[in-house]
């Protein structure tokens, strides 16, 4: 999951940091968000995978609840991202890069915590 973190954090810090210089081109954003969307991919089946191990007797439940969470947080997400003003995309990259940073320490956190 780390991994998948680390293949997603990668391409959302250079969109923020580059939309702060000057807008991106359509295939240089193209190309970092499919980037971004493969980390997003490697991370979240493994994700859900170690979420679901401990629930064996009633893993459908529990996917559910997953999901739920999943599409409440990215609603959250959005509703947040409809607050900030902005002409560019750096609100989108700037959100991006924070729920990654916030994955990560997430992740780091519960392997210290030994869980």
């Amino acid at each position: 999951a780390l991994t998948g973190l680390v293949i997603a954090a990668c391409p959302a810090l250079l969109l923020t940091g580059l939309s702060l210089l000057a807008p991106p081109s359509i295939w240089v954003l193209i190309g970092l968000q499919f980037l971004y969307m493969f980390g997003i991919g490697v991370m979240s089946p493994n994700t859900a995978a170690g979420a679901l191990i401990d629930v064996a007797k009633s893993a459908g439940a529990a996917s559910a609840m997953f999901g739920f969470l999943h599409v409440a947080a990215a609603s959250i997400a959005v509703l947040v991202l409809g607050q900030i003003q902005g002409d560019t995309g750096t609100p989108v990259y700037a959100l991006q890069t924070a729920l990654i940073a916030l994955a990560i320490g997430g992740f780091v956190t519960i392997r210290r915590l030994g869980a």
